[in-house]
C-alpha cells in the first residue's frame, strides 16, 4: 500500500528589508526534510512574495463564506490549500508575532 506524501509549508513570516527569517527557514527545511523523506515534502511560503494588503480593505465578505473577489486572495487561497501542515517562523516584534501573520490568516478561513 502506497501512502501519498503530506505537504508541509513552512511560512516565513517576517517582511522586513533587514531579516534573517529567510536564513532560518532555510536551516529549518534542511534539518526536517531528511527526518522524514518517505513522509513529508516542504516547501517555503515566504509573505513578502505575497503582498497582501493590510486589512483585507478589498473584500467585501467575511472569509468564512469564502467569497472571493481579488487575485491576490484567490492566489493565497490556492497556495495554503496546498498545504496538509505548516510551521510558521516568526520573529517576535515588540513582545508578540508581526501583524504580516495576523493579516495572511486573517484572509482565509476554510483552507
Amino acid at each position: 500500500m502506497t501512502t501519498m506524501k503530506k505537504h508541509i509549508q513552512i511560512i516565513l513570516s517576517s517582511t522586513r528589508a533587514a531579516r534573517i527569517g529567510d536564513q532560518i527557514v532555510d536551516y529549518v527545511k534542511k534539518v526536517m526534510e531528511p527526518m522524514c523523506p518517505s513522509t513529508f515534502t516542504f516547501e517555503i511560503v515566504d509573505l513578502k512574495d505575497w503582498d497582501l494588503p493590510l486589512g483585507m480593505p478589498y473584500e467585501a465578505s467575511i472569509p468564512k463564506f469564502k467569497q472571493y473577489t481579488q487575485p491576490h486572495t484567490f492566489a493565497w487561497s490556492e497556495k495554503i490549500s496546498q498545504g496538509d501542515g505548516f510551521v510558521f517562523v516568526l520573529p517576535q516584534y515588540n513582545g508578540s508575532y508581526p501583524a504580516t501573520v495576523k493579516n495572511a490568516i486573517d484572509y482565509l478561513y476554510q483552507e
